[in-house]
């Protein structure tokens, strides 16, 4: 779990977060993923917008997209399943 979160689920929002604690909003090492697309209660879609410097191949990352899909199970259970999508064949 990211200690430093913000989130925003609208289209066009941004998820952000970070590992440290020590980490603020707005840090240039935060990872930001922009939301592309939302079901509210049902799916949520975002791409990686920014990663910290040293994130290992970053250009690959950015390529990816995540879809997010939640479905209820229970009075107070919600199975949330998470698809990436976009990594091609590389051997990164």
């Amino acid at each position: 779990m990211a200690p430093v979160v913000r989130a925003d689920f609208k289209v066009g929002g941004v998820i952000e977060t970070s590992p440290k604690r020590s980490a603020k909003i707005g840090d240039n090492d935060n990872v930001r993923h922009l939301i592309v697309g939302n079901i509210p209660n049902k799916m949520v879609i975002y791409k990686i917008v920014n990663v910290p410097e040293q994130f290992p191949h970053p250009e690959l990352v950015k390529k990816l997209r995540t879809i997010v899909t939640f479905e209820k199970i229970g009075p107070k259970k919600t199975l949330a399943v998470a698809r990436m999508l976009g990594w091609g064949e590389s051997e990164n």
